[in-house]
């Protein structure tokens, strides 16, 4: 499953939609060719030796001087009579069993047809899919309309297409497991098969039931998962009436007038996430109110920090995906779109999802393939939607904004993880607050060459860098001091507050609102970090292998032995072959003889030592804290366990003990620690990572509990 995962989606959805009902299709193909008709015809031969039997049986049965004579040799009454009836009862058992096999052939070869019929059925229509997808796609890169149209018609067709093709593949499961029952009767039941044969069957049988168990699960799994999920969004904030915002509802509305359509019907909001406009459902959290239709959500973080010029055009921005054909194109395909993805998810996050394994793979090749095609036509909305802000605010505006909000994002989400870790620190004020967390954080430029550089080429929204010159500012050194200036400003922050009523009392609700959300999520997460940090407080002492040591012992053994024995034996031809033959034993003996040694002492002492906070290892002056460790690899070779602990870069020198250590090294720039066990003493490998990875697990939550 591994090696399928890294495969490109195309491939990976050939082989689980197309190949694998092939393979269905040729097991049921060699299954009817095997039970054709002709093969169990029965022979007038074996009829004439029953009735021979049967006369010869006659005339000696009671007949003491009867015999008969086989193989050459002559026997007579009563032996005579026994081997007739034996040689009876053997023809007869065969021409039965040849009956029943005869009767159940057609069985075998109905079930072999349908497994050929589905096998091929389910392949074509599977390539179907593929052609279909994949042509659509080329469309939709043609035309928005297009898109839409495509993605609204997998929305309705997949449920439907998925069912067909996992119906299909259950039901030929189901033949073929028929199939495998029929053949383990023949074979072992009615032929008296051998216990290998026995077991084999089973095994087929019991495959055969497992995956007609499975993939009919995964059917009705995938109905449920399949059915229209109409989940609205939630979101962290307030919805603002005209009477709370009227400053704010009176800058929109004429915003929208002048962009060219009409103001949206919600405006909420917040202080986490973005900008942005949506046309799905909502429920504000944390008080469950439900929302429809056009929304804006508008963050009183990044409003705080932006001039009224920066607002306007950002707000203009997001007014003008409602322009023209790109509201049609907003409000029906991105609920179409993102429900898709979700879909996806769901199919794909259950631990137990192998069985969905040909929707997983069809569902991702059609995201995958219409992902050109929704990013491509994105880019443009964000082009275009730039150009309205440019028309309204001015390129200038334009530019600084995106930059502003660009260097600030990281200053922004650093000041709300403090709020949200401790949120009876955070104060009241929010906006003072985190005019001081802007202002006490030095603003970097932003790189925005390498960001164009490293864009991929699927991106929602084109490079920043892209976008500017698309508005006619190129980022100029002028430009990109001006968005870093002064990020807080009493008169943008004055504006902002004479958008609302009464902007002390609502900024004092929205934070009281995400300290709430953030105690409960809290609490939450301290409860998981505890059950974690508790699993790894046990001191384990982790030592070599015993069997090493006897192993090499027995071996150092053997060769001392065979050199005391090759040179006292003289084996060799001449003097000269009989010393070459010493030297080669004594060599082996000297060589396992020191491994044995080595493992000796090694086994006095353990060579890792896990605990609560830190490790011990023979080879180091002081232990090393589970925090230093950003990850470790382990890798096993014969009887070996390496483990190497990758340590991070600003941990100091921990020291070395003096000696040599066996299995111990201290590499690249004492960065990484190397560690190998000759076997580990009552432990699999398996067990030894999940150990490690519960012990580092434990020092993390322990790390993470503190920092709350």
């Amino acid at each position: 499953m591994t090696f399928l995962s890294k495969l490109p989606p195309a491939l990976r959805v050939s082989v689980w939609l197309v190949i694998m009902p092939l393979l269905m299709a040729a097991a049921g193909a060699w299954v009817w060719h095997a039970n054709r008709a002709d093969i169990f015809v029965p022979t007038a031969a074996e009829q004439r030796q029953i009735d021979r039997l049967e006369s010869i049986l006659d005339d000696i049965r009671g007949n003491p001087r009867a015999s008969v004579t086989v193989d050459g040799r002559r026997y007579g009454n009563p032996l005579a009579t026994q081997m007739v009836e034996r040689r009876l009862r053997e023809l007869r058992h065969e021409t039965a069993r040849d009956s029943t096999v005869r009767a159940l052939a057609p069985w075998a070869r109905g079930a072999g047809l349908v497994a050929v019929a589905i096998g091929i059925g389910a392949a074509l229509i599977g390539l179907a899919g593929m052609i279909m997808v994949r042509l659509a796609a080329r469309g939709a890169l043609r035309s928005r309309e297009k898109l839409l149209a495509a993605f609204s018609r997998w929305q309705t067709r997949l449920p439907r297409y998925l069912g067909v093709l996992l119906t299909l593949l259950t039901t030929g499961f189901l033949a073929l497991t028929l199939v495998a029952c029929i053949i383990g009767y023949e074979q072992v039941i009615l032929s008296n098969g051998s216990g290998n044969a026995f077991k084999l069957h089973l095994i087929l049988i019991l495959a055969g039931g497992f995956l007609t168990w499975g993939s009919g699960l995964a059917l009705f799994r995938l109905a449920r998962t399949l059915k229209p999920q109409h989940e609205p969004m939630e979101v962290l904030g307030r919805d603002l009436s005209a009477a709370e915002a009227p400053g704010l509802w009176a800058f929109v509305r004429d915003l929208a007038a002048k962009v060219g359509t009409a103001p949206p019907d919600n405006i909420v909001l917040g202080v986490v996430s973005s900008y942005y406009v949506t046309a799905h459902d909502i429920v504000l959290k944390p008080h469950d109110k439900p929302l429809s239709g056009r929304t804006m959500h508008l963050p009183l973080s990044y409003m705080t920090l932006l001039s009224p010029q920066e607002n306007t055009a950002v707000l203009a921005h997001e007014l003008g995906h409602f322009v023209g054909a790109d509201t049609e194109y907003s409000l029906k395909f991105s609920p179409i779109y993102a429900g898709m993805i979700a879909t996806l998810m769901q199919i794909s996050k259950r631990s137990d999802n192998e069985w969905a394994k040909p929707a997983t793979a069809f569902t991702a090749y059609l995201i995958d393939s219409f992902d050109a095609a929704v990013k491509h036509w994105s880019r443009l909305r964000e082009f275009e939607a730039d150009k309205v802000a440019a028309r309204l605010a001015g390129g200038r505006a334009v530019a600084t904004s995106l930059v502003r909000i660009t260097v600030l994002d990281e200053v922004v989400n650093d000041y709300l993880d403090r709020v949200a870790r401790r949120p009876d620190e955070a104060g009241e004020d929010f906006i003072a607050r985190l005019a001081d967390a802007v202002g006490d954080a030095p603003l970097k430029a932003p790189n925005l060459s390498a960001e164009a550089a490293t864009a991929h080429p699927l991106d929602t929204h084109p490079p920043t860098l892209q976008r500017m010159g698309a508005v006619g500012r190129p980022p100029t050194d002028d430009l990109i001091q001006e968005a870093l200036a002064e990020p807080v400003n009493a008169e943008h922050q004055a504006w902002v507050r004479n958008l609302f009523a009464d902007s002390q009392t609502l900024q004092a609700q929205l934070l009281a609102d995400f300290k709430h959300v953030a105690r409960e999520n809290n609490a939450v997460r301290r409860e998981m970090l505890t059950g974690l940090a508790a699993q790894g407080g046990d001191r384990v002492e982790l030592y070599h292998s015993r069997w090493l040591v006897f192993l090499f012992g027995g071996l150092a053994a053997v060769f001392a032995f065979g050199t005391v024995f090759a040179f006292l034996g003289n084996l060799g031809k001449t003097p000269r072959e009989s010393m070459i033959l010493t030297a080669v034993a004594g060599g082996a003996f000297i060589a396992f003889f020191a491994l044995f040694i080595v493992l000796i002492k090694a086994r006095r002492r353990p060579f890792l030592v896990l605990s609560g906070g830190e490790l011990l290892m023979p080879g180091l002056a002081r232990a090393v804290a589970w925090g230093d460790i950003y990850n470790f690899e382990m890798t096993t070779s014969n009887a070996t366990v390496t483990i190497k602990f990758n340590l991070n870069p600003r941990t100091p020198d921990h020291g070395r003990t003096g000696g040599y250590i066996p299995g111990f090294k201290y590499k690249n720039g004492r960065s990484q620690i190397v560690v190998t066990g000759f076997g580990v003493q009552g432990m699999s490998s398996d067990k030894l990572f999940a150990l490690l990875e519960k012990y580092q697990t434990a020092a993390a939550a322990r790390q993470e509990l503190q920092r709350m």
